[in-house]
């Protein structure tokens, strides 16, 4: 599940990144309603990605623009530190810098 930016990121379209400098990981839908909310509430430069339990492997396939910021706001809970750990484990060898963000 993506907001805009992080459709953008999805899809490598340089054009659509304008002025995008990291994308924030979260999840689940209550999340990513609440993390587009605030993003764009305070006009940070960043994307909404965000999966469910399973679906965060797939960030391995993401072609990452190079020293993009990748901020994770997992829930503070066993199921989010699992989460943060295959995000994590899906960004692996990637040129990004991560960073942890509560929500």
């Amino acid at each position: 599940m993506a907001d805009a930016g992080g459709l953008a990121v999805l899809e490598a379209d340089p054009m659509a990144l304008g002025e995008l400098r990291g994308v924030l990981v979260c999840e689940g839908m209550t999340d990513l309603l609440r993390a587009a909310s605030k993003v764009a509430e305070e006009r940070l430069p960043l994307g909404v990605l965000s999966a469910a339990a399973g679906g965060f492997s797939a960030l391995a396939l993401v072609r990452w623009p190079p020293g993009f910021e990748v901020f994770i706001a997992t829930d503070p809970d066993a199921a989010g530190n699992r989460y943060q750990e295959q995000i994590r484990e899906g960004l692996k060898g990637r040129n990004v810098r991560l960073k942890r963000l509560p929500l």
